[in-house]
């Protein structure tokens, strides 16, 4: 979704949240108006080295996650979803630094992802400010039970 009337439409169809991260980079303003406004907006922090990716994670945008979060926390987003680029599918761990360092800046609900491959990631994971998390390929490659 990369655009405020696909954003528009998909919250009409019904969708509970929706989530940006391209259009946040480029418009954060509208993005959280629109955040703001209907409290249904989810902005995707995809983070490599400390820095944000946009596009499916091919460009960097030259800004730190911080700067990120006060712009867009600044125009009115409250929820993030932050994903640690470089542990994404690798079951190593999530990146604790980055999801501690962006709990003390996002007001709403901070979801983590990227790295997560066991039961004591997540638990990790939460203990570093995340209120849920992302465990797809844990799930997938079972080393996350279902139960």
């Amino acid at each position: 979704i990369r655009t405020g009337p696909q954003i528009a439409a998909a919250l009409d169809l019904g969708a509970a949240r929706v989530m940006v991260g391209t259009l946040a980079a480029a418009d954060p303003g509208l993005v959280g108006r629109i955040a703001a406004d209907t409290g249904r907006v989810v902005v995707a922090l995809d983070c490599l080295d400390g820095r944000v990716r946009t596009h499916g994670w091919t460009e960097d945008t030259g800004t730190d996650a911080a700067a990120f979060l006060a712009r867009l926390t600044a125009a009115g987003a409250r929820d993030f979803l932050v994903t640690g680029i470089d542990r994404d599918g690798t079951g190593r761990g999530p990146d604790l630094e980055l999801i501690a360092g962006a709990r003390k800046l996002i007001p709403g609900l901070l979801l983590s992802a990227g790295g997560v491959g066991s039961v004591a990631d997540v638990t990790a994971a939460v203990a570093a400010g995340a209120h849920a998390v992302v465990i797809g390929r844990g799930l997938v490659a079972g080393t996350i039970p279902f139960a």
